[in-house]
């Protein structure tokens, strides 16, 4: 809010802000907990302050809040060490995806041929191969081999020496409506009274540049048309 009372030569036209504690709560006690219901109000309440200091200042701001996923309950973990030997790749495990990098093709291939069909609890991939619509294929930076862990599990590559996060996210969206995020915006340049179908999160990025008059680059995920019926001039 000081930010915003500056001079108009030192005033910055776009801020944003992260609260962490509805995530924290999530992943900490399960997205159903009452510690978890308490960490809404108290970013609720931020939310409120945030806005009711907006309304004293004589500028048009427009307030969006968004979050970038939900939070499911964690069943459990699956072991993915129990299926393959992985001590020739680099692995990185976050939540239900897990990344393998293969020394070499053929080491990708044999772990591939360990972990493919090999239980229900999970599928592998290789990058190439992942599901069109996760549009996660394009980057070297992916693992060789993607896994995904279903059924609201988390994977892992040993026995934890900890109990896994009551709660995660990273699960298909199409499979957890628990995934879906949040979006409200109000402000001179939002229709209000406007209830939108869901959309990716892709999309709002397009609808802050209309609001700013910024140009989008080109090859942009998310597309104008979206949120257009939220916007006014």
């Amino acid at each position: 809010l000081e930010w915003l009372k500056l001079p108009e030569s030192e005033r910055p036209h776009f801020i944003t802000l992260y609260f962490s504690d509805v995530d924290s709560a999530g992943h900490s006690f399960g997205p159903d907990a009452p510690e978890t219901g308490r960490a809404v109000e108290r970013v609720d309440k931020l939310v409120g302050d945030l806005w009711a200091g907006i309304q004293t200042i004589p500028l048009p701001i427009n307030l969006i809040v968004v979050s970038d996923h939900g939070m499911q309950t964690v069943r459990g973990v699956v072991n993915l060490s129990d299926y393959a030997d992985l001590s020739k790749m680099r692995v990185v495990n976050e939540g239900p995806v897990v990344l393998l990098y293969g020394p070499d093709p053929g080491t990708t291939e044999k772990v591939y041929a360990q972990l493919k069909g090999k239980s229900p609890k999970f599928d592998v991939y290789r990058r190439a191969e992942t599901p069109k619509q996760w549009h996660y294929s394009a980057s070297d930076r992916i693992g060789d081999l993607v896994v995904y862990v279903r059924d609201g599990y988390v994977g892992a590559t040993a026995a934890p020496n900890r109990p896994p996060s009551k709660g995660n996210h990273g699960f298909d969206v199409q499979e957890f409506k628990t995934m879906q995020g949040i979006f409200f915006a109000a402000g001179p340049n939002v229709r209000p009274g406007v209830e939108l179908k869901p959309f990716e999160n892709v999309n709002v990025f397009p609808f802050i540049t209309k609001i700013l008059g910024l140009r989008n680059p080109a090859g942009l995920d998310g597309s104008e048309s979206v949120l257009e019926g939220a916007y006014r001039n």
